[in-house]
């Protein structure tokens, strides 16, 4: 595939027998958010897995993996203006800052 490919940081992890439950942090997910032409649907989101990022519990390595959503849930979180700044001396200058991307 020659689509945009995120390395994403992890919060955390668990795991319940064969099931790996991943958890984004903030920054991970508004990584996603930021690129247009990822996560918008089933169709341009794929989680690759690379060759020995995973071991089971006797260490034995997995082998690497593409595999394509089967469920896919839209961002319908709207984002939220938390500061601004109005510099004067620039020109006008206008900054917002909002909590996500």
């Amino acid at each position: 595939d020659s689509g945009p490919k995120l390395s994403l940081p992890l919060n955390e992890s668990s795991v319940n027998g064969t099931r790996l439950t991943l958890k984004l942090t903030v920054d991970g997910l508004n990584d996603i958010k930021a690129e247009s032409a990822v996560g918008t649907s089933l169709g341009d989101t794929v989680l690759y897995i690379a060759a020995n990022s995973i071991q089971d519990i006797t260490k034995n390595p997995i082998l690497p993996a593409a595999l394509n959503l089967t469920t896919f849930s839209a961002d319908l979180q709207r984002p939220e203006l938390i500061s601004f700044k109005y510099t004067a001396d620039e020109g006008g200058l206008l900054i917002l800052e909002f909590d996500e991307s």
